[in-house]
C-alpha cells in the first residue's frame, strides 16, 4: 500500500471500560448506575465508527482499493484553504448521526478537533520556508456547559480558544469515559505540534498550549473576527431546543414563561412527566411543568416568527453542514414545506471546506447584492411661459393645456 505524504488524525472509539483503563479509573465505578456520568447501556452499546481527518484535498487522497473494500473508512474530513498558505481540516464533535451518538443529553456541538498546516518563512535572507502542522481542539461550550474531558481531566479552556492535542490522548465527550476516543496522529514524515515545551511533557491537561486565534487572514476578512465568532455561538445557542439539543422545528412558545421548544419535544415532555399515579384534584392528574424554569404551563402557541427567523438563518448558510442536514431531515419528518434545490444548496453551502468560497475582504457574504443599474433620466419637456392674460384666456376657453402661472 502506498504511504500517504500528509498527516492523518483518527478518532478511534473506546468503550467506557477501555477509556477507564486508559485514564487510570476503576472500571466498576465507571459502569455503576449511580455514577454521575452514567450513560444508559443502549447508548454505550451503539457501534461508533472511527472518525478521520486528512490534511489534504479530497482529490489528493490516497486510498488502497482492496483495503477500502475490506475496511471502509468512517466519516472523513479534508483540508480547505484559509488563505495565506494556511490549510485546515476540522470536524465538529457532539451528538451527530455520522458519529452514531444520539443521546439527547449530549449537545450537538461540544467542540471541534482539527489540524492546521501553515507555511512560514524561516529564513528571510535566503527565502527558505518551513511548514508548521498543529493538531488542536477548540471548545464550543463554556466550562459550566459541558462534560468534555481530555485524559481524565475536564477541559477548562474558553469558547473558541484552540489548544494543542497530542497523539495517544483520550478525548471523552461525556464525563471522563463517556463516548470516548483515542486520538491517533499519523504524521507520515511531517512534524506535528513542533513545540519543545509540549513535546517534553507527559500528555495530559497540563501540557495544553493555547494557540492564538488571531491571524492575518482573519484580520483581512473582518475587522472584528471575535464579534463574528460570538455571533455564530449566539446563533447556535438561540436556535437550539433545550430538550433535544437540535435546531428548532415547528417551534412552540410556552405560556406564561415564554420558553421555546420543538412542538414534538414539548408534547413528549408532557407525556413523560405524567402517569396514572400522579393524580391531583386541581390538575385532574395532569402535570404541566416547564422543563426550563419548572413553572406551570398554561398552554402552547406556535412561534411562527421563530420558525421564519431560523429558516432565514439556514438559508444564509449559517449552520454547520451536519446540523443543516439533520435540520432538513427533521423538517421533512414534521411535514413542513420542502425546500427547493436552490434553497437546499444555500443551506448546505457553509459546510466545512466551503466557507472560504463565500468570503470577501469585508467578511461573510450571505447574499450577493444586486447590481445597481442606472436608469436613463426622464426628459421633462419645457413648457413655454405664458403671460397672465394668456393663461386667463386659455382657462376661459376651457383649454386642457397645462400652463405655467409663474
Amino acid at each position: 500500500m502506498t504511504t500517504p505524504n500528509y498527516p492523518i488524525l483518527k478518532l478511534i472509539p473506546l468503550t467506557p471500560s477501555q477509556a477507564a483503563a486508559e485514564v487510570g479509573l476503576n472500571a466498576a465505578e465507571v459502569l455503576d448506575n449511580n455514577n454521575e456520568w452514567h450513560i444508559p447501556p443502549e447508548h454505550t452499546r451503539r457501534r461508533r465508527p472511527t472518525l478521520w481527518l486528512k490534511l489534504c484535498s479530497e482529490s489528493d487522497d490516497i486510498v488502497d482499493v482492496d483495503d477500502s473494500i475490506n475496511n471502509p473508512l468512517g466519516p472523513t474530513r479534508y483540508a480547505h484553504s484559509d488563505g495565506d498558505g494556511k490549510y485546515t481540516c476540522e470536524m465538529k464533535l457532539g451528538r451527530t448521526e455520522f458519529a452514531n451518538i444520539i443521546w439527547n443529553k449530549v449537545s450537538r456541538a461540544l467542540c471541534d478537533i482539527g489540524m492546521t498546516k501553515k507555511e512560514t518563512t524561516s529564513d528571510s535572507r535566503n527565502g527558505s520556508n518551513s511548514i508548521d502542522i498543529t493538531a488542536w481542539i477548540k471548545m464550543r461550550k463554556a466550562e459550566d456547559q459541558h462534560l468534555v474531558h481530555l485524559d481524565g481531566t475536564m477541559i477548562a479552556h474558553g469558547i473558541n480558544r484552540k489548544f494543542r492535542v497530542q497523539d495517544g490522548s483520550i478525548l471523552s465527550l461525556y464525563g471522563a469515559t463517556g463516548f470516548a476516543y483515542r486520538i491517533r496522529i499519523e504524521s507520515n514524515g511531517a512534524v506535528v505540534n513542533k513545540v519543545a515545551s509540549v513535546a517534553s511533557k507527559k500528555r495530559g491537561a497540563d501540557e495544553l498550549t493555547t494557540i492564538s486565534e488571531t491571524s492575518e487572514s482573519d484580520a483581512k476578512r473582518h475587522k472584528h473576527p471575535g464579534v463574528l465568532q460570538g455571533a455564530h455561538s449566539l446563533i447556535e445557542n438561540s436556535t437550539e431546543c433545550p430538550l433535544c439539543f437540535g435546531i428548532f422545528v415547528k417551534t412552540v412558545a410556552v405560556h406564561p414563561c415564554g420558553h421555546n421548544f420543538c412542538e414534538e419535544c414539548a408534547e413528549t415532555h408532557l407525556a413523560s412527566i405524567n402517569c396514572p399515579d400522579c393524580a391531583d384534584d386541581d390538575t385532574n392528574g395532569i402535570r404541566t411543568e416547564c422543563p426550563c424554569c419548572r413553572g406551570e404551563i398554561e398552554g402552547f402557541t406556535r412561534n411562527r416568527l421563530a420558525d421564519a427567523m431560523i429558516w432565514a438563518v439556514a438559508l444564509n448558510g449559517c449552520f454547520d453542514r451536519d446540523d443543516a442536514i439533520t435540520y432538513l431531515k427533521r423538517r421533512e419528518d414534521a411535514k413542513m414545506d420542502a425546500p427547493t434545490e436552490e434553497q437546499k444548496e444555500c443551506i448546505l453551502r457553509c459546510g466545512k471546506g466551503e466557507q472560504e468560497d463565500i468570503m470577501n475582504d469585508n467578511g461573510p457574504v450571505f447574499m450577493a447584492p444586486k447590481p445597481v443599474v442606472s436608469s436613463p433620466k426622464t426628459v421633462i419637456p419645457t413648457l413655454p411661459t405664458l403671460s397672465t392674460s394668456q393663461a386667463r384666456a386659455n382657462l376661459n376657453n376651457n383649454s386642457n393645456e397645462v400652463v405655467d402661472l409663474t
